[in-house]
């Protein structure tokens, strides 16, 4: 079984160094700051949703674990609230670019994705 916790710190790490190499191209080259501010802004709402959907999975097989009967909850409408508050930032702020803020909102999921690809081919 693989270990989600252990995923979602690499992909701290993951953000970590994206948000690093984000301030440092933004303090030395001028002309890439809105775009590093969007990436940056983006990355920070992709890993809050994966933190949210990891909540909700652990909850999710507590229920199932426990037999109890299935809560009705607001897991998608608080990751998008997440996503349109990112969009809405990088939309009132001139420093900020939009399109890559939507970028940078990808960036848990193609990490969770290289991620799996790897574990499956160390498995092989």
């Amino acid at each position: 079984m693989i270990d989600l916790s252990s995923h979602l710190r690499t992909l701290l790490r993951a953000t970590l160094f994206l948000m690093a190499v984000g301030l440092v191209g933004w303090a030395l080259v001028p002309s890439v700051r809105p775009y590093a501010a969007g990436v940056m802004l983006g990355a920070v709402g992709s890993l809050v949703n994966a933190h949210l959907l990891r909540y909700k999975i652990e909850m999710l097989g507590q229920q199932i674990a426990e037999k109890t009967q299935k809560r009705v909850g607001l897991g998608f409408v608080a990751r998008i609230s997440v996503a349109l508050m990112a969009v809405m930032v990088a939309i009132k702020q001139p420093g900020v670019d939009l399109a890559a803020t939507i970028v940078g909102l990808f960036f848990a999921q193609m990490v969770t994705l290289l991620l799996g690809m790897v574990t499956i081919f160390k498995r092989k």
